[in-house]
């Protein structure tokens, strides 16, 4: 897995990201008569009609990522200045200390690390380590439910396919075998373990690639992998999915495969680095010792949601030695499990960093809410000094007019079209505070933006597609042609990248239908029996939750007649309805079948007549829901498309799907609506956006020919 700035030399900031200052933009002077003057005064005045509204809006600004804590490329600047890895770390992070931190009593100096999950499928390829060609390998071993799997050997690929509250394994060679949890073990000095995953019909070619060609970034060198599927917790995950953990020693082997920055950097920066994210996995284990955390079974991810883990790639890439060498450099030299740490009054620190800033880093408040004495804000001209080549040093992102609308529509700013935009506040640090709005009839709304505003500093990265909150300016662009109404999305919409153009937030969403209405009354059948019934027995009453459409009940009645008419009822409006009926046979059986089953809870029960009584069941409730499915990707790079599709069963056309997105631990927001087909299919189509960030998504439909339905979460990363 190549690492962000090593190939597009834009730091994958996970936690932690930066952000550029915004600079104050000159105003052009105006040598016109005072009567010229005056005229475009007045004219000013005059509300933008609606075809002389901009087409789009440029936004400059500088820097990338969220800002708190170390700028990642000042600190390359501070160590071309002559400074220490120790004097980078205090100066970023205010009145700490470089400390060692002793791992040996601490999760017997191990973390858990997610490199893989919420999938259906994973793929398991055990290859020869290229790095150690001398060396003589051993058999890897795969160990489900305590047993070995017989003849496991290498350059296989081994398939794990999740099937209910279980997976299967199968592979050439072995027999398929079933579990929920795999135990995977190699020999760390002459092998790697290659594992990907993906949704079921996924390559497994193109998920573990070829490595006699490329660097194959899911290798893994070190420690040992466990997949497994994941444990339902409340409030975490709707469903269960396939994980995989790798356990290794924190202090060397974990640090050896992060990704953060190019391995060709200063000595001093690398050092300082792997001091940091030391710090960060520190605290994430400090903070979670039994590995709850979701329903990962983990300490820390592997994505943007933590730091970037690549494994085997980052030491065997380029300069590979070199990064390994200052991870070396910062453990001690007597003792494997000791290593530096930064520690505030003796306690280790939230070690937030990121890729640049405008030229001052963000307090923790500004962007968080919360504070910390070592997370202040801090000179970092040096970010954007000519000699660390940061090619986000200064950027421009275009967002067209309607886009936008949307977007602010979908963080509840009540705004029907917008004419202009304005920076009107900005933070110490340099980051946009607030923006002030104007629409085509000259009113304007000012949009705060902060922790616990109507925008947050992520929300308005991702709002603008923007890389980070240092915007330097705002510029309306061209004349739209005509315009065009903008319809209102749910106000707990969030923002997100551009749908694409056959799936568009943007769409006004269609109607909800109204349930179906409930069929006529159907008539008894005449009853021909003539000796009193006892009771209903056998009765094949369906689940307590039914999918709307049809369903059947079946059952006899004693004593075994025929000619009892049977009647399914339904209580509406206070009174009971047939729906269905039929009359017994000679054994005194029968079956109805309803065909008319709406969304919706029901009471339901079942009369028997004959000529001379009466009896019915006790009555039961039923309760009329459809499903629909999700699947995407869980990986997807930056700006490039999010392909979301799914069924809603029972199959119905015109269903509106409503896509949610959940960024973090933030809440979910509505992100635009697609439409069920004829066969009930649906799909969504959203960019990925510029800003690296590990989003959930979701499903909800509320229709009532299906009710109200609430998919599986679906978690992707964008790299």
């Amino acid at each position: 897995m190549s690492h962000p700035i090593e190939t597009v030399f834009t730091v994958l900031f996970l936690k932690n990201t930066f952000f550029p200052e915004s600079k104050a933009m000159k105003l052009p002077r105006l040598h016109f008569a005072l009567v010229a003057t005056l005229a475009l005064g007045l004219l000013s005045m005059t509300p933008a009609r609606a075809n002389d509204l901009p087409t789009s809006f440029t936004v400059t600004g500088s820097g990338h990522g969220h800002g708190v804590g170390l700028s990642q490329y000042g600190a390359y600047g501070m160590a071309l200045n002559g400074n220490t890895a120790d004097q980078i770390l205090t100066y970023y992070y205010t009145g700490t200390a470089i400390t060692n931190y002793d791992y040996t009593n601490v999760n017997n100096a191990n973390i858990r690390v997610n490199v893989e999950g919420d999938v259906a499928m994973m793929y398991l390829r055990f290859e020869d380590d290229p790095s150690n060609t001398n060396a003589v390998a051993t058999a890897p071993a795969i160990t489900i439910g305590g047993t070995p799997v017989a003849n496991v050997t290498f350059n296989t690929i081994y398939t794990f396919t999740l099937t209910g509250t279980s997976f299967s394994l199968s592979g050439d060679g072995i027999q398929t075998v079933t579990g929920t949890s795999a135990q995977i073990t190699w020999d760390n000095n002459s092998t790697l373990a290659n594992v990907n995953g993906g949704p079921v019909g996924s390559s497994a070619s193109g998920l573990l690639g070829n490595c006699s060609t490329s660097t194959c970034p899911n290798r893994y060198k070190y420690g040992a992998i466990d997949i497994f599927v994941s444990q339902l917790k409340p409030n975490v995950v709707v469903t269960q999915d396939l994980q995989a953990v790798v356990t290794l020693k924190l202090n060397t082997e974990y640090l050896y495969g992060i990704g953060e920055v190019p391995s060709s950097w200063h000595s001093e920066v690398l050092k300082a680095q792997a001091i940091a994210a030391r710090t960060y996995a520190s605290r994430k284990l400090q903070d979670s010792p039994n590995a709850d955390r979701d329903d990962c079974g983990c300490h820390v991810f592997s994505s943007t949601v933590d730091q970037a883990y690549v494994g085997f790639s980052k030491q065997y890439l380029t300069d590979g030695n070199r990064w390994v060498d200052a991870v070396t450099a910062t453990v001690d030299p007597a003792n494997a499990n000791i290593g530096q740490v930064v520690t505030s009054s003796g306690n280790l620190i939230v070690a937030y960093y990121s890729a640049s800033t405008g030229g001052k880093t963000q307090p923790l408040n500004e962007w968080a809410g919360s504070s910390a004495s070592y997370l202040t804000s801090v000179v970092d001209t040096l970010s954007l000094d000519d000699r660390v080549r940061n090619p986000l040093r200064s950027w421009s992102v275009t967002i067209d007019r309607n886009t936008l609308t949307t977007r602010m529509q979908a963080q509840g700013v009540s705004i029907s079209d917008i004419a202009n935009v304005a920076i009107t506040g900005t933070y110490s640090s340099g980051g946009v505070s607030q923006l002030t709005l104007t629409n085509s009839g000259g009113a304007t709304t000012a949009v705060n933006v902060g922790p616990g505003q109507r925008v947050t500093p992520d929300e308005l990265r991702t709002m603008f597609g923007a890389y980070s909150t240092y915007f330097t300016g705002i510029t309306a662009n061209g004349v739209a042609p005509q315009s065009q109404p903008t319809p209102t999305p749910s106000a707990s919409a969030t923002p997100t990248p551009t749908p694409s153009a056959t799936q568009s937030s943007a769409a006004p969403a269609p109607a909800t239908p109204a349930a179906p209405a409930e069929p006529a009354p159907v008539a008894a059948a005449p009853a021909s029996a003539s000796t009193p019934v006892r009771s209903i027995t056998s009765v094949s009453w369906p689940s307590s939750k039914i999918k709307p459409g049809a369903t059947s009940v079946s059952g006899r009645v004693t004593p075994a007649q025929a000619g009892v008419a049977v009647s399914f009822q339904v209580l509406r409006n206070g009174g009971w309805t047939t729906v269905a009926t039929d009359v017994t046979g000679r054994q005194g059986s029968w079956r109805v079948n309803w065909a008319s089953v709406t969304a919706g809870t029901h009471k339901v029960r079942v009369v028997a007549a004959t000529k001379v009584n009466t009896v019915a069941t006790s009555a039961r409730t039923l309760s009329a829901v459809g499903n629909v499915t999700l699947v995407g990707p869980t990986r997807s790079n930056l700006n490039s498309q999010i392909n979301l599709r799914g069924t809603v069963t029972p199959s119905q056309s015109g269903v509106p799907v409503q896509v949610q997105r959940k960024i973090g631990s933030g809440a979910w927001k509505t992100v635009g609506t697609a439409t069920t087909d004829g066969a009930g299919n649906w799909s969504f189509s959203i960019s990925a956006g510029a800003t690296k960030a590990t989003s959930r998504f979701r499903v909800v439909i509320s229709d009532g020919r299906v009710g109200s339905i609430t998919s599986k979460t679906l978690a992707t990363a964008v790299r």
